[in-house]
């Protein structure tokens, strides 16, 4: 229900304005910032400090990243069962990944994020 109010309410912002007062709007020019291309992370920093170097971390930036930051299950601790849960749960929101993909963001996560381990 709140989306569809949302929506309305979004749908409807257009009609408050008239052509006339949209085109006597003068667009301003573009700030030299705005072209410019968008920053990157600064050479040797790592973008993704939580999530340890090793075999699969790049799997669990492009899979997890897909929805939240990849960083999210550096700050959860659980067993291989545990964490397949998580992944189900994932997938029925809406991950996308081969099996063998979300095989590996397990193995990674059981070895770097086990029970207990700060």
């Amino acid at each position: 229900m709140r989306r569809l109010v949302l929506g309305l309410t979004l749908a409807a912002i257009p009609l408050f304005f008239s052509a006339d007062s949209m085109a006597q709007a003068k667009p301003k020019a573009a700030p030299a910032k705005a072209a410019a291309a968008p920053a990157k992370a600064a050479p040797g920093k790592d973008k993704y400090p939580l999530l340890p170097a090793g075999e699969g971390r790049a799997t669990v930036i492009k899979v997890c990243g897909q929805c939240h930051t990849p960083e999210r299950p550096a700050t959860q601790r659980h067993d291989k069962a545990g964490w397949n849960a998580i992944i189900d749960t994932m997938m029925q929101n809406g991950a996308v990944a081969s099996d063998e993909d979300f095989d590996t963001v397990v193995a990674y996560l059981v070895k770097n994020f086990p029970p207990g381990k700060k």
